[in-house]
């Protein structure tokens, strides 16, 4: 059934000139192809021709999108559906605005457009400007002022740095080291705070050190892998098991599960350390700088406890010493801010970030992120001081973690581009120069993963090709005026939002290609491979794909199809999404081609086999061993056993860490009744996830 309703849709997109198709000339954002850009309240009053050459009149209300010189776009009021009136096919129209609005020429009023039928290619009329935010900046050249930034710029360095450590990448430390080096630099000619100059000239020296330590560690615990295999699967599930508490379920909020790292092996037979935790927010996930860094720590802890419990004593005492090394450099290093911030900037010497981890559990506890968030108010008081400006990361970490708050529903798309309008107004806050573009690009970036997440809001059909976002258009020219991203976006995360903001805006084939672009750089990440898929299923239905003789067109299903596999692979596991973007959005175009088509159900399905090598149980208890044959990851897995027969006396056991990666091995223990005898067979064992409330399971001794 969804296979019918995908291939119906992909040959109603193709057929250009309706009023509801994909238009052919993409929207240009910078405003050059643009009449008019909203989001705007208007009336409409449209009188079209129809195939048969009748005439057809349509009166509106909606939200004006884009008035360009080839049609309107704009949502009905009233279902929320993307209607495009193309010029060709229009005779009449008149669109007036209900409010007031800013004109190119700086003027005021209600805006009007009417279709000239004698030329027969525009709407003729107010012409508005793009919306585009003032990001001239508000320091001066003050050194107090600079010396203030140059401490903000410091500390969020400094987690970044810690972040990129643990996972170990190389081109991220080696971007870092040189900003310093530039930093140290440019404090150094000029009359700036020592302290703070200082400690830029120990900064190389400290990431250094860091990624020495990180390295060693590394080759330690890999060479205990190889000999030790089973030891420390055990103990890591141990520990997963151990930390399980710290997951929560159903509660959106940014600071609401604890990532899991693993080696994962690339088609070079090279290994990257991933993040295999919750998806938190898709292709929009980045997370702050402060929890980052705590995050780290958290799964550094965790390693280290796996290695004391499967590490030989000797081995254990050399990791424990490398790690302390570690973590001491860190903790004197912090400590050395910490100094900097209290001595020089009259800061109190207790952060309220320092209480991130038990208001997060408390969150957790009440199913409430009204403790973070205002954790994250206090921050931003904190790191004001005495002085009069803000500091533009701490609210750029409280505009995001208040976005993952906001319940869904109508007003949900306005108050998310209100967050990013008010990130976007934070870069004020970064003095200006050359030298700060990093510090530009980590501000700009937040403000741009809101205008996107207000632009997905606003795309009702689930089409985000066809959103027509104005607010998307306005991430463009954020990203676009940051500067050089092949030197400051060296993990490639600002073009991968860049790539998802030209889909949103409607200009699919550039969206694919800066995806492309960027394959190297983001080639673990989960939520680039959904994107490229994303991207992918989108370009098969493209008119201009589908114009093509079949044996010419690529096959962009297949495509999408390989990197849907891809972002599985690194931990893309939501089922549901994607179940609904293939029957009425983006990922419809897996079925444009046959050999996709005929791969998707096998793609998602889920199934796990189970075993149990004692069938009678002993000490108590019973070891069930369950094997995911799922292509994704299954997440918050639980089961049950229960006895045939006698209902209400089930066994309930949580697996460690409540995710099984696909192809791996996972063993359960399960408690058993006291005193009465207990043999398999009699009884009957269920298991439900994230992915399938009933998993199939199949026993295979």
């Amino acid at each position: 059934m969804v296979t019918r309703l995908c291939l119906a849709l992909v040959a109603a997109l193709a057929a250009i000139g309706t009023t509801t198709g994909q238009p052919k000339a993409a929207l240009s954002p910078d405003g050059s192809e643009v009449l008019a850009e909203g989001p705007l309240k208007i009336d409409i009053v449209v009188t079209e021709t129809t195939a048969l050459k009748e005439f057809k009149t349509t009166r509106d209300k909606g939200v004006l999108l884009f008035v360009t010189r080839d049609g309107l776009y704009y949502r009905d009021a009233k279902t929320g559906k993307l209607q495009v009136k193309l010029a060709k096919s229009v005779t009449t129209a008149r669109v007036e605005t209900e409010a007031p609005v800013a004109r190119a020429d700086g003027t005021k009023g209600a805006a009007r457009w009417t279709f000239d039928a004698g030329t027969g290619a525009a709407f003729g009329g107010d012409r508005l400007a793009p919306r585009v935010p003032d990001l001239a900046p508000l320091p001066g050249t003050k050194v107090a002022e600079q010396n203030w930034f140059l401490y903000r710029a410091l500390v969020r360095l400094q987690a970044r740095v810690d972040a990129a450590v643990f996972v170990g990448d190389k081109l991220q430390l080696e971007f870092y080291l040189r900003h310093a080096d530039e930093l140290a630099a440019y404090t150094a000619r000029n009359d700036y705070d020592r302290a703070v100059a200082d400690a830029y000239k120990g900064f190389a020296a400290y990431v250094r050190e860091q990624r020495d330590a990180s390295e060693a560690l590394d080759r330690l615990y890999a060479e205990q892998v190889a000999v030790r295999q089973e030891l420390i699967r055990l103990a890591r599930q141990a520990e997963a098991r151990r930390q399980t508490a710290n997951l929560v379920n159903g509660l959106n909020l940014l600071f609401s599960a604890l990532p899991s790292y693993e080696e994962v092996t690339l088609s070079d037979g090279t290994t990257a350390r991933v993040d295999t935790g919750p998806d938190v927010g898709g292709v929009f996930g980045a997370l702050g700088g402060i929890y980052q860094t705590q995050a780290a720590y958290r799964a550094e802890m965790s390693r280290l406890a796996v290695a004391k419990q499967a590490f030989d004593a000797e081995t254990q005492e050399k990791y424990a010493e490398l790690h302390k090394k570690l973590t001491g450099s860190r903790a004197d290093r912090a400590d050395l801010l910490r100094r900097i911030g209290v001595d020089r900037f009259r800061l109190a010497k207790v952060s309220p970030s320092d209480r991130l981890p038990e208001v997060q559990a408390a969150a957790v506890k009440q199913k409430d992120p009204k403790p973070v968030l205002a954790l994250f108010e206090e921050q931003v008081k904190y790191d004001r001081g005495a002085g009069p400006w803000d500091n533009p990361f701490a609210l750029c970490d409280l505009y995001e973690t208040t976005a993952r708050s906001l319940p869904p529903g109508p007003a949900r798309a306005d108050e998310l581009f209100a967050l990013a309008e008010r990130a976007a107004a934070a870069v004020r806050l970064v003095p200006p120069g050359e030298v700060f573009a990093y510090e530009r690009m980590e501000v700009l970036r937040v403000a741009v993963r809101l205008a996107c997440l207000a632009a997905a809001a606003d795309a009702g059909d689930g089409f985000w090709c066809r959103a027509f976002s104005p607010r998307a258009a306005y991430a463009v020219r954020l990203v676009d005026r940051m500067g050089a991203l092949d030197r400051l976006d060296v993990s490639g995360e600002v073009r991968e939002q860049r790539a998802v903001a030209l889909l949103l805006v409607g200009r699919v084939p550039e969206a694919l290609d800066q995806a492309l672009k960027i394959g190297e750089l983001r080639k673990t990440s989960a939520t680039y491979h959904y994107t490229l898929a994303r991207l992918y299923s989108v370009r098969s239905f493209d008119p201009e794909v589908r114009a093509l003789p079949a044996k010419d067109r690529p096959r962009y299903g297949k495509m999408a199809l390989d990197s849907l596999r891809e972002a599985f692979k690194f931990g893309f596991s939501d089922l549901r999404e994607l179940k609904e973007e293939m029957r009425d959005g983006d990922f419809c175009g897996l079925f444009s081609d046959p050999e996709s088509r005929a791969a998707v159900p096998a793609l998602l399905r889920p199934a796990v086999t189970y075993s149990v090598p004692d069938l009678q149980g002993r000490d108590g208890r019973i070891v069930v061993s369950v094997v995911n044959r799922s292509e994704f990851t299954l997440t918050n897995v639980t089961g049950r056993l229960d006895p045939k027969g006698r209902p209400g006396e089930a066994l309930k056991f949580v697996p460690a860490g409540a995710r099984i990666r696909p192809g791996q091995e996972v063993r359960f223990e399960v408690e058993l009744p006291k005193g009465k005898p207990f043999n398999f067979a009699n009884w009957g064992l269920t298991m439900s996830s994230d992915q399938a409330k009933a998993l199939p399971a199949k026993y295979a001794p």
